[in-house]
């Protein structure tokens, strides 16, 4: 057994121990619960029965509320199948209640169904825990430039760049992420599933915003700018739109103060 160069994804569930804590005294909680890790764990055979890809260096480990995914970097396509991925495991995972945090790296690793060793875990770790901060997940910039830069057929990197140009954004801090509100809206064939996932994620920031910790106060105060951004720009936005009842149900959505 020997060290692979593999891309790694470290996730995290925010608040989980709070959310085990409600677990042991409310029966939907544990439910909700065990079906998120559920989600988190189906990740190989979910992506192969979506995209019909079998992609064999994949491996998957999920401890406590963590997930570790990673695939041999030279798989090209499974990076931008993970994106995919990771982004409706966001939407998937709002549906509970549930918010992930995490970080994606990639170099030596050995990752099998009982050993995960090596530093690309821990890159991966630190961009998640130190990094990330908020719920967010961020790449490391020096994954997506050798990305892009070891594809020497332009029109297969044109459409690499244009992909993942669509799946993140540079955020203000100068980190690509998957974020919860701008790109990930692409993800939804019926933009009608958007709005009703802004409302979800009103409900969740509105709640965390009342917290009395205040390390998880700062977060969903991070969460409440982006998503109040959004809601700024929707009159100007549904002006543009020719469906009624789509512009009915942004207005529904609110600022949260």
């Amino acid at each position: 057994m020997e060290y692979e160069n593999r891309v790694v994804c470290f996730l995290d569930i925010l608040g989980f121990k709070n959310i085990i804590e409600e677990s042991e005294r409310d029966k939907l909680k544990l439910q909700n619960t065990l079906k998120v890790l559920k989600i988190l764990n189906t990740y190989k055979t979910d992506s192969e029965q979506n995209y019909g890809a079998t992609h064999e260096s994949v491996q998957v480990t999920q401890f406590s509320d963590s997930i570790v995914i990673s695939f041999l970097i030279e798989e090209r396509d499974q990076l931008i199948l993970a994106l995919f991925d990771l982004q409706e495991m966001i939407v998937e995972l709002i549906n509970y209640g549930f918010l992930l945090r995490g970080g994606i790296s990639s170099g030596n690793l050995i990752h099998t169904a009982d050993i995960l060793i090596g530093t690309a875990l821990h890159k991966a770790y630190e961009l998640e825990s130190s990094i990330a901060i908020y719920p967010r997940i961020i790449i490391s910039q020096q994954l997506i430039n050798n990305y892009l830069n070891n594809n020497n057929d332009n029109f297969s990197r044109d459409f690499e760049e244009s992909s993942i140009n669509d799946l993140l954004l540079m955020s203000e801090d100068g980190y690509y992420m998957i974020d919860y509100f701008f790109n990930i809206k692409n993800i939804f064939d019926n933009e009608y599933f958007y709005v009703l996932y802004l409302q979800k994620i009103h409900s969740i920031i509105s709640s965390g915003c009342k917290s009395k910790n205040n390390k998880v106060n700062v977060k969903f105060k991070w969460m409440k700018e982006k998503y109040n951004y959004i809601i700024y720009q929707v009159d100007d936005y549904i002006s543009k739109l020719d469906d009624e009842n789509l512009k009915e149900k942004y207005r529904t959505l609110a600022i949260i103060n």
